[in-house]
């Protein structure tokens, strides 16, 4: 266990690497994760929690349950398989079970920034899309492994940011949706639509097409189109969307 803390001794970080963990007895494995599960629902610093080498078989709903409990500001989750070259493994770290306890737990958590996780190889993103209806936190998603998920998840994720206002989500690594006969165009359309409405989000969409009457707010809108002046695509969509900004850059 590798621990990180503040010079205030408030514990803001913890990694646990099982090397061993296909070797565990059950009991042991019951033991590891209870006792992971006890501290985390005490630890109300919690910021960064770094999971490597547990299997797939294990119920992970008890330790979402004590990160509720605990009310910790938890930003970063991570789970990984211990090895690089388990890494491309169709099994995943993340059981189908265990992805849906995750979706259900970011669907109301008020802080987390980025998930990552192994994942297996055919699973429904459906869950996460849900969970991102209503998150207005998640930064930066990534499900990772030999994945393949259904090609309307695609089509639901473009659905999400385009109509359903989710301003915050920014980087999102996935795998590859399952395509039939006659779908290859339609994918890449999603694709490109997807990519997009993500750089407009890390340019601050949602404050882009409200931009306050306030000076401080209309400054910060117009130094964000300059940010983005080697992406006109991204500045061009927000001139149209919000005429407005164009007198508040002239001004």
């Amino acid at each position: 266990i590798i621990i990180k803390q503040s010079p205030s001794s408030s514990l803001h970080s913890i990694e646990i690497h099982c090397r061993n963990a296909g070797l565990l007895q059950d009991s042991d494995a019951v033991t590891l994760m209870d006792r992971l599960c006890q501290d985390c629902a005490h630890l109300h610093s919690l910021e960064n929690l770094h999971l490597k080498g547990l299997s797939d078989g294990y119920d992970l709903k008890p330790l979402f349950a004590s990160l509720v409990a605990s009310s910790s500001p938890l930003k970063v989750l991570t789970l990984d398989p211990l090895r690089e070259e388990d890494a491309e493994g169709t099994n995943g770290f993340l059981s189908a079970t265990n992805l849906n306890h995750a979706a259900a737990w970011l669907w109301h958590n008020p802080s987390l920034q980025e998930f990552q996780a192994h994942v297996p190889e055919f699973v429904s993103l459906q869950p996460f899309v849900a969970a991102l209806e209503n998150n207005s936190n998640l930064k930066r998603l990534r499900l990772y492994g030999a994945l393949h998920f259904p090609l309307d998840d695609l089509s639901a994720l473009v659905d999400l940011l385009e109509t359903k206002q989710q301003y915050t989500l920014e980087q999102l690594h996935i795998g590859c949706p399952l395509l039939l006969g006659g779908q290859i165009q339609k994918a890449q359309q999603e694709i490109i639509q997807l990519q997009f409405l993500l750089k407009l989000n890390q340019f601050h969409r949602k404050q882009m097409l409200s931009c306050a009457a306030g000076k401080e707010e209309q400054d910060e809108c117009v130094q964000t189109l300059i940010h983005a002046k080697e992406e006109p695509s991204v500045v061009f969509y927000f001139l149209t969307h919000n005429p407005s900004l164009i007198l508040n850059a002239i001004s």
